[in-house]
């Protein structure tokens, strides 16, 4: 024993830490906004290579929408982790929220919920970038 009491030992702030894999609270966290970087950066260099006469790049337009569609569906699947997460920890922190920033409690709950954010943000944004290559294409030469 190390001295304490049961009543004088603490709680772990992530009481419910058990009920989610920290691959899931990760996976809600940063999929979505590596989804959208990724598309980002690959819509880049396709969009560039769409303005090449070579006959590698005919189809890029399309390529560009199905990389889109990817990168939606992916910060889709973000979002639905962060919620089945929250979900899962839904009663691991009691009160308000003044509540729980000066206790601590709910760490899990948090990051779950912070994920439903990020994920919902990046998902508009991956669909906003996903309008451009259907409307503006790909070359304008």
């Amino acid at each position: 024993m190390n001295g304490t009491s049961p009543s004088q030992a603490q709680k772990h702030p992530a009481v419910q830490r058990g009920r989610v894999a920290l691959a899931v609270v990760l996976i809600g966290v940063a999929l979505a906004p590596a989804a959208w970087l990724l598309q980002m950066n690959l819509s880049f260099l396709a969009g560039d290579l769409g303005c090449s006469e070579s006959v590698l790049t005919r189809g890029v337009s399309s390529t560009l929408v199905m990389m889109s569609f990817g990168a939606f569906l992916l910060s889709l699947a973000a979002l639905g982790a962060s919620m089945a997460a929250f979900h899962a920890t839904n009663t691991e922190a009691s009160g308000k929220a003044h509540q729980a920033l000066s206790t601590g409690f709910g760490r899990t709950r948090f990051m779950a919920l912070s994920g439903m954010i990020v994920s919902s943000i990046f998902l508009v944004a991956t669909a906003f970038c996903a309008v451009v290559p259907i409307v503006v294409g790909t070359c304008h030469g």
